[in-house]
């Protein structure tokens, strides 16, 4: 007998979670109502959206929590008092995005360095980060970034190639988001 054919990447759930994120767009309630969104296709613990720069903090464009304690406001903000200075965790991504403008990049916690992981991982029970980083046109790169909660299963291949499918259309809601709330 035959394996059944994996279903398609971009699928009906992938669709109406994106039509979902598309309609927070430009809302206060961009950071939870996205990510609740975003839940209607793959399950996540957090999101978070940041301008990251070279020689500045970070700006923070939206946070959500779901199913999980939130500490992403904490979190946020222990990584812009200091931890930007050392995390290296977007550097793998930069070399991608002058051919492509969008990049991935996939960590495990156990793989962030010391400090950043018992701040932000270690303490809120974070498994995993999926990072979407895009060109930010001269103002440094953004940054929309999906956690896993160690009680939720680690990213498998199938939904890191979701979620690439999904990275365009994700980064253009985003960017437009961001746009209105200017």
């Amino acid at each position: 007998p035959r394996a059944p054919a994996a279903p398609p990447v971009f699928d009906d759930a992938a669709g109406a979670a994106l039509a979902g994120v598309i309609e927070s767009i430009g809302s206060e309630g961009f950071g939870p109502d996205g990510l609740a969104q975003l839940n209607r296709w793959m399950p996540l613990c957090w999101w978070s959206i940041y301008r990251l720069f070279d020689d500045a903090p970070p700006t923070l464009h939206a946070l959500g929590s779901f199913g999980v304690p939130d500490g992403t406001r904490a979190s946020r903000q222990v990584y812009r008092d200091s931890l930007y200075r050392f995390d290296r965790t977007f550097h793998v991504v930069r070399p991608m995005l002058s051919e492509h403008h969008i990049g991935m990049a996939h960590w495990h916690a156990r793989e962030i360095p010391g400090r950043h992981r018992a701040e932000i991982y270690s303490r809120h029970g974070l498994l995993e980060r999926l990072s979407i980083v895009s060109d930010g046109e001269g103002h440094g790169v953004l940054a929309v970034n999906l956690y896993r909660h160690e009680s939720q299963p680690g990213f498998s291949d199938r939904e890191i190639d979701a979620v690439r499918g999904l990275a365009v259309p994700l980064v253009a809601c985003v960017q437009r988001h961001i746009a209105l709330a200017r």
